[in-house]
């Protein structure tokens, strides 16, 4: 269940950070403000967790894609990306 609840997050938060610069930071920055709120009504992820899932994510869809647009061209791509994030911070 959690890996389907990040997919559709991911693809919703690279669509979010359209007006942003693509830098890991911004990345980071939408994931936690999203994931957070997400989080509060469905309680996926410890506290502890997010911040760890956000930084991996966005490192991993800043090193890959070039942009924004390229991610979000990508929808695949994203999603396996976020169920790799996934998988390595609930396994720690």
């Amino acid at each position: 269940m959690k890996r389907i609840f990040l997919a559709f997050f991911i693809v919703s938060l690279v669509g979010c950070s359209k007006k942003k610069p693509w830098t890991k930071d911004s990345v980071v920055n939408d994931c936690l403000r999203e994931l957070n709120k997400k989080n509060e009504q469905e309680k996926r992820f410890s506290g502890m967790q997010i911040p760890y899932l956000c930084d991996c994510m966005a490192e991993k869809l800043v090193e890959k894609y070039r942009s924004d647009a390229e991610s979000s061209k990508d929808k695949e791509g994203v999603t396996k990306i976020s169920m790799d994030c996934v998988l390595e911070v609930m396994s720690k």
